[in-house]
């Protein structure tokens, strides 16, 4: 009876390791990891944006885009070439953050980050 109590213990104290392992790498991929961070930096920085700033004031603002896309015909205008600049989203995001540049690297969209 003695060993069955020590087993069920031991069962015990390893399930609620297994536990707090889950929960601590669930928060480092959602809050503490670089990522997290530099994401929900982007959130916050995308809102002091405005259409009309240049790209370099822009990229002051916001930093390095995660990516940026050569010339590509836009959304709203499609016959009028823009390019693109997108930046990582939180963690489980549907959708980036775009902005878009005209020929004069003026920016002239921004779709933000909405949560869902």
């Amino acid at each position: 009876m003695k060993n069955i109590m020590l087993i069920f213990r031991y069962a015990l104290y390893a399930s609620m390791a297994v536990f707090l392992l889950a929960i601590l790498t669930f928060l480092w991929v959602t809050r503490l990891s670089g990522d997290a961070r530099r994401a929900r930096a982007n959130v916050e920085n995308s809102g002091k944006v405005r259409v009309g700033m240049s790209v370099a004031q822009m990229k002051r603002i916001m930093g390095s885009p995660d990516s940026e896309s050569p010339d590509i015909y836009g959304v709203q205008e499609p016959r009028k070439l823009v390019r693109q600049y997108y930046y990582y989203p939180p963690f489980a995001a549907s959708d980036g953050i775009y902005f878009y540049a005209d020929k004069d690297s003026i920016i002239g969209q921004i779709k933000p980050y909405e949560p869902t």
